[in-house]
């Protein structure tokens, strides 16, 4: 009977325990003896700016714990297809199970560990501190957040929608019902009382949620949601189909005149939406996506063949050269064709390929060749090409005019020299594709394999990856690439490499150069991933490749060496690449934090107010550089530190926000519900500004508020009641319990229950639920009347974000009052 016997050590000749700042205890503060011997004017100034600066902190370690949950949500594991045979990359963490979990935790770590703590350092007594800091939190967070998101549209700009209503609703409608339980058992159910089987229920409804969202973002309630393509992949539709399309896109323009790249324009922009994308996916948009996009220019390629791409094989044809056999006296070259792929537009009459010669050039050759449609092997076509003395070049023409939309193949079946002084070798690029292309179309972008071996060795190895375009080759387009970590670390098993591949008209390939460094150890087996994102242009990505519609991945497996190979198993549980790359980010740390802006160039740039928050900031930034990077342990170590960072934080906020409303005599639930909501929320507040003006949908900017307030009661409260009224129920009644609460005590003898008041956080919960529910109908008023829930006209943006502010000003005023009129006298 553990709380039985720590009841009985109390000392219980006061018959009310003093508060904080009356000679009372806090778990940090206050500091010394004699703080509630200060001038009540002393303690105020001190508490508030201790509690901002505390505010400061909280904001610092809150970003570097978000760093932490990105490294462990974007973690991506490959596949394979059990029905193709295919390997492709998925993320661990469903998006949707991040958002309501790790995302949401991140968001919402302050206001659930307030509540936490004040259970945990209360002796299982429950205060109004947390509680009533998650509800204002709630308030703040939906009614403030989505006024200010209404107002950062430009004027002009379209509205946001929220693209993923499904999951929307879902979140919704649990964040309402969770406060609309909180009112059913502390009401209700059990005045006044938590009981255990409600509080486990209130902790399960957090599964249920992540379940049910879960679900709806699966599409099991409807239709289930497809990856589909974008128009530049849309050679799967007959030419009927995407005449209708087009047909449809000049009557919705009203104009006849529309040049081809306009109507790509059009399409591409109705259909975008209908390729699958995540929240979490529209997080990392909202940061990196670059406003507009490049027009594809109305240029047409020569009447003959453009050539698609180079093969990037300068060392391989440098060996091809040095490998020649010249073991006879005689002279010797080598001819093929320059490329493997080749392209022509549709309109073209004839195409150009180009072949070429290796070698010694100083006589004629002829060079037979045949071609014909490929699968057609009924209608191949023989012809002689001639390379005269000099030419390494020459071009041999093929008539396609009659060929629309078909692929050809074509072979060098011999090659001679006329006069036999120069000994003829076929080359090994003896066959290559011609592509009639259909026009107007940009293409898709895909790697030529989506997985590269190379193994590990002591020297420098290039490897080069191959982009393809297909399906289209009009315009200029072009794509972001990247490297990615995976087990290989950019910088100790290979180098980092991004930048931006650009694609002429008629240009089909192009070639990324990604260097492995040398190693001078025993590792494992690694793999690190190079993707292509933000295709513009009109392009898109192959969906039937890794990464989908979304991306195109290709994996590089650095794989061990023969000495190595055999500890592979044993060595894959470490990776010391990691860890050295970890140990420089640490370091790197601490001199971010030393100057000023980061860095020392940054420090020459900054400004006063930089400088002020800088030295403001200065403790905050050498004691949390103490916190290991996210490189260690895939990102938990440093999850779980800075967590505990938050935690010492939030129990510092807990006792001085206390200890400011007792110096002016405010109850803890008007200090809660003001001062701490706010300080906690206005991290979320700009983050949510940033994405309304970035993305092109309202998911990344509300779509967080719904599951974090939901999480916030079934987390944040369920776990911490549920352990708190098990243990009271388990302990039995102490003594300082049945003098704080007489008549439930007399009610439950000789039973304990865990006693929640239910006065001020019922009628604030009552107070919040009815202006979430005016809230989310102005929210859908918006989305059906504007086409969006965020933007607009900006007179109705203004009026729309007055009524929100209102309704949280009302929020306030009514729950100051009701805790003004309840407190103790």
């Amino acid at each position: 009977m553990a709380l039985k016997a720590a009841g009985a050590s109390e000392d219980m000749e006061t018959e009310e325990k003093p508060r904080i700042c009356q000679g009372g205890r806090g778990i940090a503060f206050p500091l010394f003896g004699t703080e509630h011997q200060w001038d009540g004017f002393i303690q105020f100034t001190v508490y508030l700016i201790g509690l901002l600066w505390c505010f400061i902190g909280v904001s610092i370690i809150s970003e570097i714990f978000m760093t932490a949950i990105e490294k462990i949500t974007s973690q991506k594991r490959q596949v394979v297809d059990k029905a193709t045979g295919k390997k492709f990359t998925v993320k661990i963490w469903n998006a949707t199970v991040a958002n309501l979990t790790l995302m949401a935790l991140g968001s919402s770590a302050p206001e659930i560990l307030l509540n936490v703590i004040g259970i945990f350092g209360d002796r299982f007594y429950a205060g109004d501190l947390g509680p009533s800091t998650i509800v204002g939190s709630a308030a703040f967070n939906l009614l403030i957040i989505s006024a200010v998101c209404i107002l950062a549209i430009p004027a002009g700009e379209p509205p946001r929608k929220i693209k993923d209503i499904k999951v929307f609703l879902v979140t919704g409608s649990f964040s309402l019902f969770a406060y609309v339980w909180l009112l059913v058992i502390l009401v209700y159910s059990s005045r006044d009382e938590v009981e255990s089987w409600e509080s486990t229920l209130t902790f399960i409804f957090f599964w249920v949620l992540i379940l049910v969202a879960y679900m709806a973002d699966r599409g099991y309630f409807g239709e289930q949601q497809q990856t589909k393509r974008k128009i530049t992949l849309w050679t799967d539709l007959s030419n009927e189909q995407l005449a209708k399309m087009v047909a449809n896109a000049r009557k919705d323009q009203a104009k006849d005149s529309l040049s081809d790249n306009q109507i790509l324009e059009i399409l591409r922009y109705q259909h975008e939406e209908e390729v699958g994308k995540s929240r979490a996916a529209y997080r990392a948009a909202a940061t990196k996506r670059m406003v507009g996009a490049k027009q594809a220019q109305k240029s047409i390629p020569p009447a003959h063949v453009t050539e698609a791409f180079e093969m990037g094989l300068s060392r391989k044809s440098a060996l091809d050269r040095a490998a020649l056999d010249i073991a006879d006296d005689r002279l010797s070259c080598r001819v093929q064709w320059r490329s493997l792929r080749f392209a022509v537009l549709g309109s073209s009459q004839d195409a150009s390929i180009c072949l070429s010669r290796i070698g010694d050039a100083s006589t004629d050759i002829e060079v037979v060749y045949t071609y014909g449609v490929i699968g057609d092997d009924q209608q191949l076509t023989q012809a002689v090409a001639t390379m005269h003395a000099g030419e390494q070049e020459t071009q041999v023409v093929i008539h396609v005019g009659d060929l629309p939309d078909k692929e050809l193949q074509l072979d060098i079946v011999q090659a001679k020299c006329k006069n036999d002084a120069v000994h003829v070798r076929i080359g090994q690029n003896c066959t290559c594709h011609l592509v009639v292309l259909g026009e107007g179309l940009p293409g898709a972008l895909a790697f030529e394999t989506e997985e590269v071996i190379v193994e590990e060795s002591v020297d420098v190895v290039s490897v080069e990856l191959k982009v393809h375009r297909t399906v289209g080759d009009a315009g200029n387009i072009s794509c972001s690439y990247s490297t990615e970590d995976g087990s290989a670390i950019a910088g100790a098993d290979y180098i980092a490499t991004s930048g931006t591949l650009e694609f002429q008209p008629g240009e089909h390939e192009k070639t990324i150069k990604v260097d492995i460094l040398p190693k001078g150890k025993f590792e494992g087996t690694e793999r690190l991933r190079v993707v292509l994102t933000d295709a513009k242009g009109g392009a898109g990505f192959d969906p039937n490749c890794d990464g989908g519609p979304e991306c195109s991945i290709c994996t590089v497996v650095i794989a061990a060496n023969g000495a190595a190979r055999a500890l592979d198993r044993i060595m894959q549980k470490v990776n010391w690449d990691a860890m050295a790359s970890g140990r420089e980010k640490w370091i790197g740390q601490f001199r971010e934090a030393v100057y000023c802006n980061g860095s020392l160039e940054g420090q020459r740039e900054a400004t006063h107010v930089d400088w002020v928050m800088h030295v403001v900031s200065f403790p905050w930034k050498i004691f949390f550089a103490c916190c290991p990077p996210a490189d260690y342990c895939h990102g938990w170590l440093c999850f779980w530190v800075s967590l505990t960072m938050i935690g010492i934080l939030t129990a510092m906020i807990g006792d001085l926000a206390q200890l400011l409303g007792c110096s002016v005599d405010t109850s803890d639930a008007i200090t809660a519900i003001t001062l701490v909501a706010m300080g906690t929320s206005l991290p979320d507040t700009f983050a949510s500004i940033s994405a309304a003006q970035q993305d092109p949908f309202a998911d990344a900017s509300l779509g967080n508020i719904t599951g974090s307030n939901s999480v916030n009661v079934f987390l944040g409260l369920g776990l911490p009641w549920m352990i708190a009224s098990i243990a009271w129920e388990a302990g039995g009644p102490t003594d300082e319990w049945t003098d704080r609460y007489q008549d439930i005590a007399k009610k439950h003898y000789p039973n304990a229950v865990f006693v929640v008041e239910a006065g001020n956080i019922s009628y604030t919960v009552l107070v919040f639920t009815v202006t979430a529910i005016a809230c989310f109908m102005i929210l859908f008023a918006r989305r059906f009347c504007l086409g969006g829930e965020l933007g607009g006209p900006k007179g109705l943006q203004y009026a729309s974000a007055f009524v929100l502010t209102a309704l949280w000003f009302l929020y306030i005023l009514l729950s100051i009052a009701k805790a003004s009129d309840s407190a103790p006298r």
